[in-house]
């Protein structure tokens, strides 16, 4: 029997803990807190996103182990392709451990940017 193909996926905004599509991760087991190094985060009003920078920028999040189907759902709740782009990126875990995961990054140009290390939603 094949076993569904789990992918790390690196969350930094609504899809966190505590926030309003966390939901849509209920049943994927989370892998802890983790940084995102060279990307800038930005307040879009009701919802973040990341943009990759020339700069040494640190975007704080959480991993979560994500199904194919979860991670189409994840791809639909996410505009990927219109809104966002479903890129792979090399995530810091508060272990110090490296984790290759999937994460959303922003396809637009607006947006006022946070302090490096800021959480959006805090």
């Amino acid at each position: 029997m094949l076993q569904d193909t789990v992918t790390p996926v690196f969350v930094y905004g609504s899809l966190m803990h505590g926030l309003p599509l966390h939901p849509a991760l209920e049943g994927c087991p989370y892998l802890g807190e983790a940084e995102l190094f060279g990307f800038t985060l930005y307040d879009l009003g009701p919802f973040p996103g990341i943009r990759q920078t020339d700069t040494h920028g640190v975007v704080p999040g959480e991993l979560y182990a994500v199904s194919l189907a979860d991670l189409k759902r994840l791809d639909a709740i996410e505009g990927e392709g219109h809104l966002y782009r479903r890129t792979r990126v090399a995530t810091l875990g508060a272990d110090g451990a490296v984790t290759c995961a999937d994460t959303y990054v922003y396809l637009g140009s607006d947006g006022s940017p946070l302090p490096s290390g800021s959480r959006w939603g805090s």
